[in-house]
């Protein structure tokens, strides 16, 4: 029983820690969205051309961003129930994309009404992961473990 136990506790532990890996991934990746397209507002208000947002944009990315493979490698190996938040959250982000190309023309409603609808994708997402992750955060009862335990050593002898 203290075997059960213990690799239970072990692959809770292993599942957690995954679990709140795939939040940070997932907050760091929802962060650099927002800090990108934030930019984009003084561009659909007619205050700064294209060009110059690129630019801006081009001097705050420092160092390449590995959250987005990150979140799509945790979800895909560990937390595949979250998958169709995380393919929302893709879809208004290729939203926001091709709102903010220089031949879409500045719409700046619908860039607003873009941002809240990648916001709430972004909640969802992170709703979704803790929902997972807090299945993780304890051990079950160990009642049930030995009720597991026990009805798998009965069907085995018989």
């Amino acid at each position: 029983m203290s075997y059960i136990l213990s690799l239970n506790k072990e692959h809770f532990a292993f599942r957690q820690k995954k679990a709140e890996e795939l939040y940070l991934a997932a907050d760091r990746y929802i962060k650099d969205i927002y800090s990108i397209y934030l930019y984009y507002y003084p561009y659909m208000k007619g205050e700064r051309t294209y060009d110059q947002v690129v630019k801006d944009i081009a001097e705050l990315k420092s160092a390449p961003n590995t959250s987005h493979p990150t979140l799509q490698m945790l979800t895909k190996f560990y937390f595949p129930e979250i998958l169709p938040a995380l393919q929302k959250l893709d879809e208004e982000r290729t939203r926001m994309n091709l709102l903010v190309h220089p031949r879409s023309g500045k719409d700046y409603d619908a860039f607003h009404s873009a941002m809240k609808a990648l916001g709430e994708a972004s909640d969802e997402l992170l709703q979704a992961i803790i929902l997972q992750g807090q299945q993780f955060a304890g051990l079950p009862n160990p009642r049930v473990l030995f009720d597991a335990w026990f009805r798998k050593g009965i069907k085995s002898k018989t």
